[in-house]
């Protein structure tokens, strides 16, 4: 029950303030991806934390390149973006 009324809690709130969750959310994927939020371990968010968490270390491209390679994984490619080549433009 506990669970539900966070649930409707966290919902009303978004609703009243839609562009606070919005930054939020950028902020959260900006941090996610950095290097200090993925690498730094003494970081003072980290005190007091258990370490039973996934920890990430940086590689270089040989090292990544060489683990691909045993796990059978590719390099991932973002795909270009479709062009409307041969479509007609509007008049």
């Amino acid at each position: 029950m506990i669970g539900i009324m966070n649930s409707i809690l966290i919902i009303s709130r978004y609703r009243e303030a839609t562009s606070s969750f919005a930054a939020l959310a950028t902020q959260t994927a900006a941090l996610s991806n950095s290097q200090s939020a993925l690498y730094d371990r003494d970081h003072p968010s980290m005190a007091m934390r258990k370490s039973d968490n996934l920890p990430f270390v940086e590689m270089d491209q040989n090292a990544l390149a060489s683990l691909r390679s045993k796990l059978g994984l590719e390099e991932w490619t973002i795909p270009a973006e479709p062009t409307n080549s041969g479509a007609s433009t509007p008049r």
